[in-house]
């Protein structure tokens, strides 16, 4: 469990280490599914979760081999904005601007990585470069982004709707840039 900046409570029970809840004094305002059982949640700014996960595997030998997997989840804009795996977890820290992890890599050495968040307009592009538009038009109004910027957002997504034969979705996202044609 942590606190955020904006006082919210993050947390996963033990019944259920699926699940990540997010609660203010009176309701649960957000849930989440994220695979692996959770050994660290950590508030980053006001809308970001950092979440360290364990999977285990047993080999055939009667090994057991772990996986680490640091998610960063933004609640606000509700997408994964970050999700690597490593062999070794040993730290996470979180700092004012930035997010610190110490790991070990295949060769058992120790790094220290230092994780930042990338600007607007580069979040954005790389929804654009994978066809989220949803999640793109979801960041954007959140952001109090120029209103052409959504009407762009909604074009290029009835375009691929069009494209892909979805006529009625197509109309419904053209319908949106009316204003800014």
């Amino acid at each position: 469990m942590d606190l955020s900046n904006k006082g919210t409570a993050v947390c996963c029970f033990r019944s259920d280490r699926k699940t990540i809840m997010e609660y203010d004094l009176s309701r649960l305002l957000h849930s989440w599914q994220s695979e692996g059982e959770k050994l660290l949640l950590r508030c980053f700014k006001d809308n970001y979760v950092v979440v360290l996960t364990v999977e285990k595997k047993t080999e055939r030998d009667n090994r057991t081999s772990e996986k680490f997997n640091v998610q960063i989840f933004d609640t606000l804009n509700i997408y994964f904005a970050y999700n690597e795996s490593f062999n070794r977890v040993e730290f996470v820290t979180v700092g004012f601007d930035h997010i610190f992890l110490v790991v070990r890599n295949a060769k058992d050495e120790r790094m220290l990585l230092k994780l930042t968040e990338k600007e607007n307009a580069f979040k954005i592009e790389t929804f654009f470069k994978k066809s989220y538009f949803n999640e793109a038009w979801r960041f954007a109004k959140n952001q109090n982004s120029d209103p052409r910027l959504l009407a762009e957002i909604s074009r290029l997504h009835g375009d691929l709707l069009y494209n892909k034969n979805d006529f009625a979705g197509a109309i419904k996202q053209y319908i949106l840039t009316l204003e800014y044609t």
